[in-house]
């Protein structure tokens, strides 16, 4: 430490004020760590058509035929979904989405900054 600082402070004082920074460190630390900005994490899109499509391919020596949600939308191009929301599967989530609607639509966390050709995770209805 400083030497004019010993000599003003006693040593428990001096404790107590590097544990106080220390603390506030740490919090500041977790706030920027695990904040996220909500910019991009959606997109508001006019669904055209709604279907359900196989994911097909190859894993491990297996044929892949889970269901993937696929929406055609004038805004934001084609958009997928490969899992569904609310315990739910796709086939019945995607029945649910009504063509013609603008939905609000919940970017991944890897297609955050696409603006067009993104997957999306869950969708909310916007009512005008």
């Amino acid at each position: 430490m400083f030497p004019w600082i010993k000599k003003i402070l006693t040593p428990e004082f001096r404790i107590f004020i590097s544990l106080v920074l220390g603390m506030g460190l740490l919090f500041t630390f977790i706030h920027y760590v695990g904040h996220y900005e909500d910019k991009n994490w959606y997109a508001a899109c006019t669904v055209n058509v709604a279907k359900v499509e196989d994911i097909g391919g190859q894993v491990s020596n297996s044929t892949v035929l889970s269901p993937k949600g696929v929406f055609e939308t004038s805004e934001c191009g084609v958009v997928e979904m490969y899992n569904a929301p609310d315990g739910k599967n796709i086939p019945e989530y995607v029945s649910q989405i009504q063509p013609g609607k603008k939905y609000k639509m919940y970017k991944t966390l890897n297609t955050r900054n696409d603006d067009k050709d993104f997957n999306t995770l869950r969708l909310e209805e916007i009512k005008e």
